[in-house]
């Protein structure tokens, strides 16, 4: 019906290879006349694989779930991994915590999205050098040989540092915490290269944790003294809306006296009792970039990586003293 062989209506269904737009429409035309669907059993059966994804958080329980982010991530990995015909299945960043054989668990697996991968984490090396195909969302510091795509985080603190300065603060402060990811470490990095650059002090808190408590805690010792900053940058929503909190605690107006600027654009920034500006982040793009990555390992091709996906700075009232018109 499609007019074509069945090797190439193969390659259309499959992805294996590459199909002219105007034959993939004569086939997915043909396809839909007869109601024809591929069967993934079948294709499991057919290919050896089980066309099931693994996809390990770099956080589980509560930490996990109170995280805007992570609850996204998890819905658009659900979504991108059914576009390729394969479910998933979340992986326990401790397997002694839930008595869970690796080795059976991981045999049941085609492949490993890593999602914000913790270098600190003894799980870590035991996925990777199990030989399956795995693809990071945010880099591995000391491994390059694995693909990944990530946040262009270096432009966001940079969008930040130009809307602070645009808006007269002076005396950035960064809080991050002691968490060894990619992702803090670029923040930092950046951070550090701005103030030098820009020829202004450096003032770093590192939180214990990402905890609503242990950022209030350090939120308080940053600003209840006489010299405080007149800006903190937040390497998580959730962290903004504790030194916010504090901040209101304390009698600090906002954006006043103090600007405030977290990382993520979740519901949290974007419902604070004072809007909270946020660099926003393209989860689905994230997560569709590193679907396709292992969708081209598994079809036994080279993955092009690493990729890097714009952001984009979202300025609310937490740190407009003026609109710069």
């Amino acid at each position: 019906m499609a007019g074509c062989s069945i090797t190439t209506v193969s390659h259309y269904f499959s992805g294996k290879r590459p199909v002219s737009p105007t034959m993939g429409q004569q086939i997915q035309r043909a396809a839909d006349l007869i109601g024809y669907r591929p069967d993934p059993i079948a294709q499991a059966f057919a290919t050896g694989r089980t066309a099931v994804l693994g996809v390990q958080f770099p956080f589980q329980g509560d930490s996990l779930v109170s995280n805007p982010y992570f609850p996204a991530m998890l819905e658009s990995v659900s979504v991108a991994a059914a576009g390729i015909n394969c479910s998933i299945l979340t992986i326990p960043r401790s397997f002694e915590s839930y008595d869970i054989d690796r080795k059976a668990l991981l045999e049941r697996l085609d492949g490993v999205l890593l999602i914000d991968p913790w270098e600190d984490d003894p799980q870590l090396e035991k996925i990777v050098d199990y030989g399956i195909p795995i693809v990071a969302v945010g880099r591995l510091l000391r491994r390059s040989d694995v693909p990944w795509v990530d946040n262009d985080n270096e432009s966001g603190i940079r969008q930040v540092f130009d809307h602070l300065i645009e808006q007269g603060y002076r005396r950035p402060a960064l809080m991050t915490a002691r968490v060894n990811y990619a992702y803090t470490y670029d923040i930092e990095a950046t951070y550090r290269r701005e103030i030098q650059r820009r020829g202004l002090q450096a003032r770093i808190i590192r939180t214990s944790d990402y905890s609503e408590r242990a950022s209030e805690d350090d939120a308080r010792r940053l600003l209840d003294t006489p010299d405080r900053p007149d800006a903190v940058i937040a390497s998580t929503d959730s962290q903004a809306v504790s030194v916010l909190r504090v901040a209101l605690e304390l009698g600090i107006r906002v954006p006043d006296e103090l600007a405030i600027i977290g990382e993520g654009d979740t519901v949290l920034a974007r419902t604070a009792i004072v809007p909270i500006s946020s660099v926003r982040i393209n989860i689905e793009g994230l997560v569709r970039s590193a679907v396709e990555m292992m969708s081209t390992l598994l079809n036994a091709l080279d993955a092009d990586y690493p990729r890097l996906l714009p952001v984009t700075l979202i300025e609310r009232a937490s740190s407009t003293r003026h609109s710069g018109d």
